[in-house]
């Protein structure tokens, strides 16, 4: 819903240690990563027909998704 979104820019995490030629891609480093840094999580309210999201982030929504938006 964010205006700067990139579908492409999605990781793909696999189930992996830390160590191997792809562990960079690795379940174990992203969620160290996600440890480290909080706000790169998400969790989602559970209700489909609204976009709930941190007020302080009001601008960062897409014009086209403001009814349907719940800033808490």
């Amino acid at each position: 819903y964010s205006r700067d979104f990139d579908p492409v820019g999605i990781p793909r995490i696999r189930s992996q240690g830390r160590k191997g030629p792809e562990a960079g891609y690795g379940s174990a480093r992203w969620l160290d990563r996600l440890r480290a840094d909080p706000r790169g999580r998400y969790t989602s309210d559970g209700d489909p027909d609204v976009i709930s999201f941190p007020a302080k982030d009001r601008d960062r929504l897409k014009a086209t998704w403001r009814s349907q938006a719940q800033p808490y």
